[in-house]
């Protein structure tokens, strides 16, 4: 038995609530995260006969069937990584704060961070079906204007983050999420 955590409870301020509002916020993540998929899977299509998994697929003999379910379970697969990436993001800013006597509590945290990422998943998806569309605009402008979108979005939820945590701690803010910042490159 460990002497040291007996009896110690966890604090109610770093679990998301079980509020209809939070589960509403869960669901809209992994929908705009399983949404920004569908071109990833689409472009993978040809790849996946290479697979004894996408060789059991193809059978299915219909390829919106194939990647809508590919895309569901990649979809949920980032969504399961996402939660866990989001989770130690807030475990390196509570600790920041803490030496600030600054809190956030993970639901004002994950409010922002899910935002952001439904926000930067909605916008990747509606640029990949235009660039799905014109794909010459999509080998011209997609390397400049996906940067573009994802840095914005990640200042808009940063200047968020010093807004709760105050003016003084952004330096704190913008060290205890720097992993975080890397975000669109991972799941978006």
């Amino acid at each position: 038995m460990n002497i040291f955590y007996a009896g110690v409870r966890p604090n109610p301020a770093s679990r998301m609530p079980g509020t209809w509002q939070s589960w509403l916020l869960r669901v809209a993540t992994f929908v705009a995260i399983t949404a920004s998929m569908w071109q990833t899977v689409a472009e993978l299509y040809d790849l996946m006969y290479f697979y004894e998994y996408g060789a059991i697929l193809s059978a299915l003999g219909n390829m919106k069937a194939m990647t809508a379910i590919v895309g569901l379970l990649l979809g949920g697969v980032v969504y399961m990584l996402y939660t866990a990436y989001v989770r130690f993001a807030y475990t390196g800013l509570a600790r920041q704060l803490f030496f600030c006597d600054k809190t956030i509590t993970m639901w004002q945290y994950r409010k922002v961070a899910d935002t952001a990422m439904i926000a930067l998943c909605t916008i990747k998806a509606l640029l990949s079906v235009i660039w799905f569309y014109n794909p010459q605009y999509s080998t011209l402008l997609s390397s400049i204007i996906d940067p573009l979108v994802a840095v914005g979005v990640m200042l808009c939820a940063f200047a968020i983050f010093v807004k709760y945590a105050g003016k003084g701690n952004a330096a704190f803010v913008a060290a205890a999420l720097a992993v975080w910042y890397c975000m669109p490159a991972l799941f978006a």
